[in-house]
């Protein structure tokens, strides 16, 4: 008896770690966007458009400055500024990316609309 009793709480020492690990993991810079700031909801952003789009340093402050535009009208669900913010956000693109870039920032916005639809409107991943 005393020997299932130490298997238990051995057992259940095992699980409680596996659970603080994976607890632990997700806190660590994978936190979901539901939980984020909106400041680092658009630094993440950023980050993702600097690397998708090998943005030039000339790029980045440009995009960072619509990135934070829209992240604010989001933040503020007003349908109406969401809605003109984000058209701000492609013309503004436009001048700003390559036409490479531009080509490759429409995929990515056409893939992340396809993945919206998919999750009932809530972003994927």
């Amino acid at each position: 008896m005393k020997n299932q009793v130490s298997k238990f709480i051995a057992l259940c020492a095992i699980v409680c770690g596996f659970a603080v690990t994976a607890n632990a993991q997700e806190a660590g810079g994978n936190a979901k966007p539901a939980t984020m700031t909106p400041e680092q909801r658009s630094e993440m952003r950023l980050n993702r458009l600097k690397t998708s789009l090998n943005l030039t340093d000339e790029q980045v402050p440009k995009v960072k400055a619509l990135l934070d535009a829209e992240t604010a009208a989001r933040s503020s669900n007003d349908k109406q500024a969401m809605k003109d913010s984000h058209e701000k956000m492609t013309s503004e693109m436009s001048k700003i990316l390559t036409p490479e870039q531009l080509t490759k920032y429409n995929q990515m916005v056409g893939q992340q609309k396809g993945k919206m639809h998919l999750n009932g409107g809530q972003p994927g991943n």
